[in-house]
């Protein structure tokens, strides 16, 4: 397995779950994970055509209103929680997660990925 994130760890999260944390501080702008080396395993496809662990792992990154990107590999991707605040940007064309400010040591990482129209099927949880 490939440590996409290697300046930063997973633990408990106060937001939910488990978080990514930084091991060290991070600059504006410096890549916090990067998902290059798993950029021929990225396939196209619908919201509709998520599966649950895909989804509840957010193994997604949104490209339009209907489709997004999706890989079906463990990665610390899908321990990146949301806020309103995030701390981190999604470069989805260069597949990198970026600092969006200064973020210190054992800080969470967070994206807004609430950003993106939830997938069209019924009776999904709410944290989607």
């Amino acid at each position: 397995m490939i440590d996409n994130a290697p300046d930063c760890y997973v633990m408990s999260s106060r937001v939910h779950g488990m978080g990514l944390y930084a091991g060290k501080n991070f600059v504006k702008g410096e890549v916090l994970l990067d998902m290059t080396p798993y950029r021929k395993e990225f396939y196209k496809i619908r919201y509709d055509q998520l599966n649950e662990y895909q989804i509840s792992r957010n193994w997604y990154i949104q490209i339009d209103d209907e489709n997004c990107l999706t890989f079906d590999r463990f990665s610390k991707f899908g321990y990146l929680n949301h806020s309103r605040n995030p701390s981190a940007d999604w470069l989805v064309d260069e597949y990198l997660i970026i600092a969006k400010k200064h973020i210190k040591q054992n800080e969470e990482i967070t994206v807004d990925y609430r950003l993106e129209q939830k997938p069209t099927r019924k009776n999904w949880p709410d944290w989607i």
